[in-house]
């Protein structure tokens, strides 16, 4: 049962005019979900003031899943990341933070009338949303490839694919 909001800080400190940085931080195949339904976007928590660093200490952060400071060199290999409650902030804030990579598998896409053909690698799920940010879910009968008509309805849709 997921039941926090805060997010996962990962960060390093700033102390005496003087940032110490986490280094070389690989996320592979995590695939997480947090609880989501937050409605406002919480600013940047204060630095590191020499209590023990725990993931309490902020309470909310300004990502429903991983927020990252005094971070580089840091990567997400075919991770995937949700919230169970629609939430207004991104799956990932950054501050101070330099090499970020996210590398995924590829979901290549063609037009086709008016309809819109995706195609993916078959060890991955379709996802679909109707707000960048999420919420996700699995697409019901999905198989590579996948046509999805392109509607009248009003509303963007979205794509991604999980493991």
């Amino acid at each position: 049962m997921v039941t926090d909001t805060r997010g996962c800080p990962v960060t390093g400190c700033f102390a005496n005019g003087v940032a110490y940085s986490l280094k070389n931080i690989l996320f592979d195949n995590v695939n997480i979900s947090f609880k989501g339904g937050v409605s406002s976007i919480p600013a940047d928590p204060p630095e590191y003031a020499g209590q023990y660093p725990e993931n309490t200490m902020w309470g909310n952060l300004p990502a429903y899943g991983y927020y990252l400071r005094h971070v580089t060199v840091v990567t997400f290999t075919n991770c995937f990341t949700s919230a169970a409650s629609p939430d207004v902030r991104p799956w990932l804030a950054t501050n101070d933070v330099s090499s970020l990579t996210t590398v995924g598998p590829p979901l290549n896409f063609s037009p086709s009338g008016t309809d819109l053909v995706l195609q993916w690698p078959n060890a991955f799920t379709l996802q679909t949303a109707t707000n960048v940010a999420g919420p996700y879910a699995d697409v019901t009968g999905a198989f590579n490839p996948y046509t999805n008509p392109i509607t009248a309805d009003g509303l963007p849709h979205f794509f991604r694919l999980r493991q």
